[in-house]
């Protein structure tokens, strides 16, 4: 019995002893396990903590080139909107054809003055017509030719004006960096040729916004503004006003219209002339002077030298020029009349056309044929005349009428003919209505 009970006691003792050993052999493993899994963890984190490093020098590096591409942005979208704004129509441009759109006689007459208040109150009114625009520029362009400018003035008795007009072109250049008056001198339409090539390049411009075009007396320019119209332009014409009464042509063609009252005369100065009067301001061809009768104490002679005078005179009628009434009979050469005189005279620039001494002879310069009365012809023959003075004679004898026409009679010159076959203001021509145009047959008037 004694003997069974410690081999009893060993059996459980070693049972026990190897459950021990088991959970001890467990419990080993997990802390392994454990140890193993910690350091895994920490070189996991030790990997994650290198690449959230990486992570975050690169996103550092991404915010910085972000700043620089956001600053790189604003720059090139103010570099945009500089070029928009440099290609964005802001400019103004006004072409003033100054022999026809002719600034006020009085504030031509106050000389420099005159020009800095014609300058400002061309400029006042247009800036505010266009007062939303936030940048404008303002470009004037006036085209004229001084001397004829002054010719007129000297005719119409605007001798203030005439004097000042140099004074006057100077105040209005000096207003402005942008304002220019320029005299293109004697060639015929001088200031026509400027204004359609300033318009031809100034309207095709993207920074042009308008041109305003102060030509509005002249059917002339009807081709080129049509022409622009056509192409696409027409948002950018608009007419500066200057007469009252328009070029039916430019009327028609239904552009806007800018009036600056004050600042142009509103009537062709040729209306400011007696319409009767001529270069020595005698009757038209249509009433020649008549002959006057003799005394009754004169001598035979003396009637016929006044019978000579008379015819004289009435023949320079019909060549536009009055023959100085104390001569008669042939030239003798010393007004350098006729073919006495070899020599070539020049014109007096001071001096009109039909003011020069001696007087031209207009049938000499303008008739196929010459002058009849050579000679004997009262006027001088021997003036060196340029292109531009002879427009300016041919232009003038158009103002009177053909004699054949008012007589109801056909002119066999035809277009040829040195004088009028129409009124050159046509249905609206102001004396007709008062009777008083010498243009007296109906088909003067008709268009």
């Amino acid at each position: 019995m004694s003997s069974s009970q410690p081999d009893s006691t060993d059996a459980s003792s070693t049972a026990s002893r190897d459950r021990l050993l088991s959970l001890y052999k467990s419990m080993k493993d997990e802390i392994d396990n454990l140890v193993d899994n910690d350091a895994n963890s920490q070189r996991a984190l030790v990997e994650v903590n290198s690449d959230l490093s990486i992570s975050r020098r690169a996103y550092a590096s991404l915010e910085a080139e972000y700043t620089n591409m956001k600053a790189e942005k604003e720059r090139l979208v103010k570099e945009r909107d500089d070029l928009m704004n440099q290609i964005k129509p802001n400019r103004i441009v006004v072409l003033v054809d100054g022999d026809g759109a002719i600034f006020d006689l009085d504030l031509i007459s106050e000389g420099l003055s005159g020009g800095h208040k014609a300058a400002s109150k061309l400029s006042e009114t247009i800036k505010k017509q266009y007062s939303n625009r936030t940048h404008l520029e303002l470009s004037v362009h006036v085209f004229l030719n001084k001397h004829g400018l002054a010719t007129k003035f000297a005719r119409i008795k605007r001798m203030d004006a005439r004097n000042k007009l140099n004074e006057f072109v100077v105040g209005f250049n000096q207003a402005s960096e942008r304002f220019v008056m320029a005299d293109v001198g004697y060639a015929k339409e001088g200031a026509d040729a400027k204004i359609k090539a300033f318009l031809e390049a100034e309207i095709r411009l993207p920074q042009t916004e308008t041109v305003i075009f102060a030509g509005c007396h002249d059917n002339g320019y009807v081709t080129a503004l049509r022409s622009h119209i056509t192409s696409g332009f027409e948002h950018k014409l608009t007419l500066l006003q200057s007469y009252d009464d328009f070029a039916v042509g430019i009327k028609d063609l239904n552009l806007p219209v800018l009036a600056i009252p004050g600042l142009f005369i509103r009537d062709n100065l040729d209306l400011l002339e007696t319409p009767a009067a001529t270069y020595t301001d005698l009757p038209p061809p249509s009433t020649p002077s008549p002959v006057p009768q003799p005394l009754p104490t004169q001598t035979p002679r003396h009637r016929e030298r006044s019978r000579k005078r008379a015819d004289s005179r009435a023949e320079s009628v019909a060549s536009g020029y009055e023959q100085p009434s104390d001569q008669t009979g042939p030239s003798n050469g010393e007004n350098g009349g006729g073919l006495q005189n070899p020599t070539g005279m020049q014109i007096n620039p001071a001096l009109p056309l039909h003011a020069q001494k001696p007087q031209i002879c207009v049938n000499h310069y303008l008739v196929p044929g010459g002058c009849k009365f050579q000679r004997g012809c009262k006027f001088s023959h021997f003036y060196e005349l340029t292109p531009s003075q002879l427009d300016q004679l041919r232009a003038k004898s158009k103002g009177y009428p053909c004699t054949n026409i008012l007589k109801g009679q056909t002119c066999h010159f035809g277009d040829s003919c040195i004088y009028g076959h129409k009124c050159q203001y046509s249905v609206r021509c102001k004396y007709k209505k008062a009777g008083k145009c010498h243009f007296k047959a109906e088909s003067m008037h008709i268009i």
